[in-house]
């Protein structure tokens, strides 16, 4: 990739929290002595030095993907972890709940950002601590689930490793290779019993499945993100009409949209192709969105366009 393409910088808009997907069940040792779920107090993530918009971004969508956790009692709290308690205080909120979620966004020395998350118990042995480094922010988006599974899952059975540390602090941490979702199958749509949608946060979470494009992130309030093979994050909105859900481009298209186009036509596109826009109906079983993408067909000479056409086709999107 040459030219803009290669220097635009992706996903500038704030997530919104997804509604809980599913149920897992916890480990039986991260239950409490009265039986019932153990609780997190849950910490807005660090800044150390990270720029302010993607802090924000990541950390909605941790907290969304921690609103998963559905066998955790979850209090979210507006302030990052006090020093007291990164020192190991016993008062204030590790005393009234069983874990403390932290964690913190830094620039990465080798580049790109680093992501470290915790999550403290009162015992020592429950401690977990997970540090991973990404390229951007959207394989931060395309990680992080996994990287909450992972921490919540094993907490009550892991060996205690050292949580971030403070601001400043030249403490070793553990590292590991990005991870994705296991995608999910794409199902032959033609045998499958379509329905009307009939609820916007029903559908929150994240999808797969089209062409060119990487990951869907749906969420509440019915807004989300589409991650693009080539980094880009088209940010979209979707509605439901007569039954159908219409899902529509939000803002302005990238060069990046256009990978199989030349850059100088790629970036003519950008500037004068109309918005993308998807309708669906849902399959009986919640799991897949079938129906059609309304985009563009370009002719070109290499350099500049020659004719633009509407063009039509199948896609499907599934839930992982």
């Amino acid at each position: 990739m040459t030219g803009k393409r290669t220097r635009f910088f992706a996903l500038t808009a704030l997530l919104l929290l997804l509604v809980p997907q599913g149920r897992k069940t916890a480990p039986a040792s991260a239950q409490t002595a009265a039986g019932q779920p153990p609780s997190v107090a849950v910490y807005q993530l660090e800044n150390r030095g990270t720029d302010a918009s993607t802090v924000t971004v990541v950390g909605d969508l941790l907290f969304s993907f921690i609103r998963e956790m559905r066998d955790y009692r979850l209090d979210f709290l507006d302030t990052t972890l006090p020093q007291s308690q990164a020192n190991g205080s016993a008062d204030g909120e590790k005393a009234a709940h069983d874990f403390l979620f932290h964690g913190a966004l830094s620039p990465a020395e080798e580049g790109g950002i680093r992501l470290e998350l915790a999550l403290t118990g009162k015992n020592p042995d429950t401690e977990r601590y997970i540090s991973r480094t990404y390229e951007n922010q959207n394989k931060v988006m395309l990680g992080t689930r996994l990287l909450v599974r992972e921490l919540f899952e094993s907490a009550a059975g892991s060996t205690a490793t050292r949580p971030p540390a403070a601001a400043g602090s030249n403490a070793p941490s553990s590292s590991g290779p990005e991870q994705a979702e296991e995608e999910a199958a794409i199902p032959d749509t033609g045998n499958l019993h379509l329905r009307s949608v009939d609820s916007l946060d029903a559908l929150a979470g994240s999808w797969n499945g089209e062409d060119g494009i990487e990951k869907i992130m749906i969420l509440r309030g019915g807004r989300g993100a589409a991650v693009f093979s080539s980094g880009f994050s088209l940010m979209i909105s979707l509605a439901i009409q007569n039954g159908e859900l219409v899902v529509s481009q939000r803002g302005r298209s990238s060069p990046l949209q256009f990978l199989d186009l030349p850059d100088p036509v790629a970036e003519q596109a950008a500037e004068q192709a109309p918005p993308i826009e998807w309708r669906f109906l849902i399959s009986d079983d919640g799991t897949v969105l079938a129906g059609e993408k309304n985009s563009v067909q370009i002719t070109h000479d290499g350099q500049k366009i020659l004719s633009m056409d509407e063009k039509t086709e199948k896609v499907a999107w599934v839930r992982n």
